[in-house]
């Protein structure tokens, strides 16, 4: 059960084992309001059988959401990297050299992800599907419809999938898309009338501060947050830290070090994505990116660096290291590295300013 939407899970029997998503893979997953809300309608419109197009920024959970509600259901899911060179037989199928030795034929034809999912019941994710050549997705649009459908013209003979045809698409079928704006590098501008064929449409957000608060807080503490979807409240709980080395330190208050990691993440995010002229990377092509990974990235080296035996000026160093290699180190000139800096200084954790653990 995903808030209102009720879900059957799959039969173990019929799963392709290395295809369902594993728990490890969300150790560090945290169920917060903004994710729970994308989670929700991603449920529905599996429930309604509708394709579903996920939009945002880079790392903000959409591939992994679609992964998660996999892994609940134990549904097996494939994931398509889409890119400039992506051809349909990729996607569709093609013929192959035949090496069998009980076969004459020199050419045999091997179906495509697509074509493998329908038959079985996978779950298709075409990630980045912007990336692709505008014709490459516009082969899959007769998937887009109610009920799908597709028509194999590239075999000999022609093969037809859909429901009045004679090969019939697995009822556990669902074809789902990632993308970021076409503001980025590389990216196709779809038309209205494109976007509109995916009828399970969710423009995904960059989280708050808050939200990387309660990540932050789950990571070191246990404490997941309490969330809010569709007036409904569903209380937290607590689980085992993944980071337990952070939540053994008593020597630093590391609660209020989070609030101010979780604040100065949040602030580099808003202005790297600020065009105006007091925006990081201003005058740059591609501007430098602030995300979930780098986050993650940096808590986990404070994790592997430090434990209840470090002294405060020990996790300090750390810290300052931390901040220098996943943060400083990614901007180019010495406007954006004033403007990092100053940032740090006013939250007391600066190089000539440092007000915690003294």
């Amino acid at each position: 059960r995903i808030g209102e939407i009720v879900l059957s899970r799959r039969d173990p029997k019929e799963n392709v084992e290395e295809l369902v998503p594993s728990i490890d893979e969300f150790k560090l997953y945290c169920m917060d309001g903004n994710t729970a809300k994308i989670l929700h309608d991603v449920a529905a419109f599996v429930s309604s059988k509708e394709p579903c197009l996920l939009e945002g920024e880079t790392a903000t959970s959409k591939t992994s959401i679609i992964r998660y509600l996999a892994h609940l259901l134990q549904q097996p899911v494939k994931r398509i990297n889409l890119n400039g060179q992506t051809d349909s037989g990729e996607l569709i199928g093609r013929y192959v050299p035949d090496d069998s030795k009980k076969s004459k034929k020199q050419w045999r034809w091997e179906d495509g992800d697509i074509v493998k999912a329908m038959r079985n019941g996978w779950w298709v994710i075409l990630d980045e599907v912007n990336l692709a050549e505008p014709q490459i997705v516009e082969r899959l649009n007769s998937l887009l419809e109610n009920p799908p459908s597709l028509t194999i013209t590239e075999r000999s003979p022609t093969v037809e999938f859909g429901s009045s045809a004679k090969n019939s698409i697995h009822s556990d079928f669902r074809i789902f898309a990632t993308m970021n704006p076409a503001e980025y590098a590389g990216r196709t501008a779809f038309s209205p009338a494109y976007k509109d064929r995916w009828t399970g449409y969710t423009s995904v957000q960059i989280p708050e501060e808050r939200h990387y608060r309660q990540m932050l807080n789950m990571w070191v503490f246990g404490t997941t947050p309490q969330v809010t979807v569709l007036g409904h409240e569903y209380d937290g709980g607590q689980v085992t830290p993944p980071m337990s080395n952070l939540s053994s330190i008593d020597v630093v208050d590391f609660s209020k070090f989070l609030t101010l990691i979780a604040r100065f993440h949040h602030g580099l995010s808003i202005l790297a994505n600020d065009k105006t002229s007091s925006g990081l990377g201003r005058g740059r092509k591609e501007r430098p990116v602030f995300t979930r990974r780098v986050l993650t990235r940096f808590m986990e080296f404070l994790n592997e660096q430090v434990n209840s035996e470090s002294t405060p000026e020990e996790i300090v160093r750390v810290v300052k290291l931390g901040l220098r290699r996943y943060y400083l180190n990614r901007v180019h000139n010495k406007e954006d590295l004033q403007t990092m800096l100053s940032h740090l200084d006013g939250l007391g954790m600066g190089n000539t300013i440092w007000t915690l653990w003294v």
